[in-house]
């Protein structure tokens, strides 16, 4: 995960394709002013961009006991 402040738009799309490409996951935070101090040390959490639900444990399927080896 890479955070990102900009105020060019165009500057911060090129960087934002540019580091997706090495495998990032850019997360933009909006300005250099507004980015930029939420991106400092001990400033607030980074907004959660997050899509897709996380998947819970607790809808995993277990497997039978039969399934995960017999142990002496």
């Amino acid at each position: 995960m890479l955070f990102l402040a900009g105020d060019e738009g165009d500057a911060k799309a090129t960087v934002k394709d540019l580091t997706a490409a090495f495998g990032f996951a850019p997360v933009s935070l909006g300005s250099l002013r507004e980015g930029g101090r939420l991106m400092q040390f001990g400033g607030p959490p980074p907004p959660s961009n997050r899509t897709a639900p996380r998947p819970s444990l607790a809808r995993l399927p277990i497997p039978p006991p039969s399934a995960q080896g017999s142990r002496p």
